[in-house]
């Protein structure tokens, strides 16, 4: 008979030893806890500080730039009142130039003195829509009449296939303001100038002005 195998009772398994519970947590990092506090509190302010200074750079930047077109605005207006000076004054000399050189030149082109119109028959100032005959004005080309009466500065030829619509036997030029004529053999820059100051109105040089226009200084 083939024996029987014993089975053998194994002891229990002991149980495992106690270990002992590991430190809370709060007592082995609360040192690294303390310090990365303080390290996210210290970047935190140094992101702050960055946004700031981005922001001062910013603002000081357009502050910067309104400074610099302020003084480029400046600059621009000093500079082109100082330019527009120096060209009154260049125009000024010019002009004074051509006045000094006036007689001298009115005598070399055979110019008559400035003579004085009478007005024309009837009313010296009517407008009307039809102008009347040429020859019936007391000048050619008219200086007084019925076509209005403002100081105009107009250069236009005067030859016209009329009776009256010629300048005068060799005249080349007539220089008309109202009841003022001056003829010239030949045309003079002088004696333009000359003209032209005398009798032409202006707000700037009233105390120059010769001529007896009832409407000087009226807007064309």
């Amino acid at each position: 008979m083939a024996s029987k195998k014993r089975r053998r009772n194994r002891p229990p398994a002991r149980a495992a030893a106690p270990t002992r519970d590991a430190a809370p947590r709060s007592e082995i990092s609360g040192p690294a806890q303390a310090r990365d506090h303080r390290a996210r509190k210290e970047e935190a302010r140094r992101q702050r500080e960055a946004i700031r200074r981005r922001i001062a750079v910013r603002r000081y930047t357009r502050w910067g730039v309104a400074a610099l077109i302020m003084v480029g605005l400046v600059v621009f207006l000093t500079v082109r009142s100082l330019h527009h000076a120096a060209e009154n004054r260049r125009q000024e000399r010019a002009q004074q130039a051509l006045l000094a050189q006036a007689s001298a030149a009115a005598r070399a082109g055979g110019c008559t003195k400035v003579r004085k119109v009478p007005a024309y028959a009837g009313d010296d100032q009517q407008h009307v829509p039809t102008l009347p005959a040429l020859t019936t004005y007391p000048s050619q080309p008219p200086a007084s009449g019925l076509f209005g009466s403002r100081d105009h500065v107009i250069v236009a030829p005067y030859d016209y296939p009329l009776p009256g619509g010629q300048l005068p036997t060799g005249r080349q030029i007539a220089l008309v303001a109202w009841h003022k004529i001056q003829y010239c053999n030949q045309v003079s820059a002088p004696v333009v100038a000359a003209f032209v100051h005398d009798y032409a109105w202006t707000a700037a040089d009233q105390a120059a002005y010769k001529g007896e226009a009832p409407e000087a200084g009226a807007a064309i």
